[in-house]
């Protein structure tokens, strides 16, 4: 016998909201006018900053060692804390469409909604803000020390959420990580939009 959905295990970026790293990127340079561009670019994108965030992202380090080290590597001694952070969590938009039908889902089937994400505890804050989704609760990499597809993000989402791997639905537009959630026996969907989204629920009984 099929079992009954009751719970949601949600990713954030490119499902929840849309993000572009370019706007950091830019609210860095207008506030460091004294510091070249493709050094604000680098210190971001470049290989020592992509570590130095995934450090961040998997809890290994502090807000505050992260928000120095990253400075460092653009060659500026000081910002203020509450400006660093703003420019920092300055990369998302809320998608609506699906928004809107977690919303609903919760309302009509009374399903849990649980956050499966990469991120840190910044823009996990700025995420939940303005998506405004009221979330059962959170697993995310750096409550565990890895990030997806690690089976551990799973198994807390699992843990959080008080449901067996049949009884839940699993939402990345990362193929790799849906495959992962997969081999746990998590159903799972790879997001493209919402309409398709919307279509792929309805063959778990989520019909709206």
């Amino acid at each position: 016998m099929t079992e009954v959905v009751t719970a949601i295990l949600t990713d954030f970026g490119k499902v929840v909201c849309d993000f572009n790293r370019d706007w950091v990127i830019a609210g860095f340079c207008s506030r460091l006018p004294g510091t070249p561009s493709e050094v604000i670019k680098e210190a971001l994108s470049g290989e020592k900053g992509r570590t130095l965030l995934r450090e961040f992202e998997c809890g290994s380090i502090t807000e505050d060692d992260y928000a120095r080290r990253l400075l460092s590597l653009m060659g500026v001694k000081g910002m203020g804390r509450e400006k660093f952070w703003r420019i920092h969590v300055n990369m998302f938009t809320p998608n609506w469409d699906v928004i809107r039908l977690w919303q609903e889902l919760q309302r009509v089937h009374g399903v849990k909604l649980v956050a499966v994400t990469d991120t840190d505890p910044r823009r996990l804050e700025y995420m939940k803000t303005i998506s405004m989704l009221k979330f059962d609760g959170v697993a995310a990499s750096f409550m565990v020390g890895h990030q997806k597809p690690h089976e551990s993000i799973f198994k807390l989402a699992l843990e959080v959420a008080e449901v067996t791997p049949e009884q839940c639905i699993f939402v990345d537009d990362i193929e790799a990580n849906v495959q992962a959630a997969e081999k746990l026996g998590i159903n799972a969907i790879t997001f493209s939009d919402a309409p398709h989204l919307m279509h792929r629920l309805c063959h778990f009984g989520l019909v709206l």
